[in-house]
């Protein structure tokens, strides 16, 4: 079995739970101890998000976070996602709806 664990600079790995050695408790969080390293409880939606910014994903409101590099299409003017099989559709916060575009269209311009 893994659990999904922080490094000390914040890179998201799903650790081994046979590789932990001990676990400590510091300031009500975990702290995964192995041979080689320690590793850091994940407690924040932010902390996911950070792991996973650099691997296409974006934060499009207070509770979902998506992979930008699987929309089908993206509507600037209601803010609804559709994604590739369009099995799924969610809608970004407003305050959200133009990172969200400039993230599309950076990906598409990747794609061409």
């Amino acid at each position: 079995m893994h659990i999904p664990v922080l490094t000390h600079n914040k890179i998201m790995r799903l650790l081994n739970i046979n590789n932990i050695i001990c676990i400590e408790i510091v300031d009500r969080s975990f702290v995964f101890y192995t041979t080689n390293n320690k590793y850091y409880e994940i407690k924040k939606l932010d902390d996911v998000l950070i792991a996973l910014e650099s691997r296409g994903f974006k934060k499009i409101n207070s509770n979902q976070i998506i992979n930008i590099q699987k929309i089908k299409r993206f509507d600037k003017q209601t803010g609804v996602i559709t994604y590739i099989n369009s099995q799924f559709s969610f809608i970004v916060a407003t305050r959200k709806r133009r990172e969200i575009s400039e993230a599309v269209g950076n990906i598409r311009q990747n794609l061409e």
